[in-house]
């Protein structure tokens, strides 16, 4: 069973953009809550984490692709 509201949470950070993405990563990985992550329990925020970490690993912390 898929999860709805980490999925909604992934998709509502990546439609903020590529810059706001990556400062969004760099903030969960330092343990703060995103407005997108407030209800969600600590296991689902690590979730979305890895999640967008999967999506932007193309990119390599940059906003291009290569």
């Amino acid at each position: 069973m898929r999860n709805h509201r980490v999925e909604d949470c992934v998709e509502a950070v990546c439609r903020k953009g590529c810059r706001a993405v990556w400062a969004d990563i760099h903030a969960l990985e330092r343990g703060q809550k995103l407005a997108e992550t407030a209800a969600l329990t600590p296991e689902d925020a690590r979730v979305v984490l890895r999640e967008l970490k999967q999506i932007m690993a193309p990119y390599r912390g940059r906003c291009t692709i290569d």
